[in-house]
């Protein structure tokens, strides 16, 4: 049985939807209280191809998450194709908080206490970015960022 967004709409407030003219963090004029008011006819491109974590429940990547990012005030996407898994290889998942605190909530830590033992996480909170994850995998995206803001990249 594949899972379903229910009454979930952490996508729809953290993400950015240029098709609705919607900006991050920003809730979306078509969240209604069951969910996406335009979520069976009229989503953009942006909406209908996305897939959290969650929604994805792929067990090769992470086995198999709990509880809907709405109930863990924590989404999870990925692994992101980005510059930095094209140079080193390593995947990142990013994680972003549904509201300020989500991450230190029982739910939202016990989560991402779970995930980054064995994936590199891109905590995103609000303009602020932090890994997590095994030392050697943050040690090696930190070199890269700040490569990046040296311009040596």
């Amino acid at each position: 049985m594949s899972r379903q967004c229910g009454g979930c709409k952490v996508c729809c407030r953290v993400l950015a939807v240029p098709g609705l003219d919607k900006q991050k963090g920003h809730h979306c004029h078509h969240e209604s209280t069951a969910g996406c008011a335009i979520y069976k006819k009229g989503r953009p491109p942006e909406c209908l191809t996305f897939k959290c974590l969650w929604l994805r429940d792929d067990e090769s990547l992470i086995a198999r998450l709990p509880d809907r990012p709405d109930k863990t005030g924590v989404m999870l996407v990925g692994p992101v194709k980005s510059e930095f898994t094209k140079r080193t290889g390593i995947p990142v998942i990013f994680a972003y908080e549904n509201n300020l605190g989500d991450f230190e909530r029982y739910q939202g830590d016990k989560l991402i206490k779970r995930i980054n033992k064995k994936h590199l996480v891109l905590l995103i909170r609000g303009e602020a970015r932090v890994f997590l994850g095994p030392a050697p995998l943050v040690e090696v995206a930190k070199k890269f960022v700040h490569a990046v803001i040296a311009g040596g990249t």
